[in-house]
């Protein structure tokens, strides 16, 4: 989901989510990044409540 935002992430240990900016990158860009990042992980919740996921 975050893909389809146009982010790249990666994941890592534990509770963690990597993200990986460009190394020049304005206040509005972060900005930008993350109201996507956020638009992803809601749209991640949805699709494991839908599906059950959660524990």
């Amino acid at each position: 989901m975050a893909q389809d935002n146009g982010l790249l992430i990666r994941t890592v240990a534990g509770s963690s989510i990597g993200i990986c900016p460009p190394l020049i990158i304005s206040k509005n860009q972060v900005d930008e990044l993350v109201d996507k990042l956020g638009d992803a992980l809601d749209k991640t919740f949805e699709y494991c409540k839908t599906y059950k996921l959660l524990t």
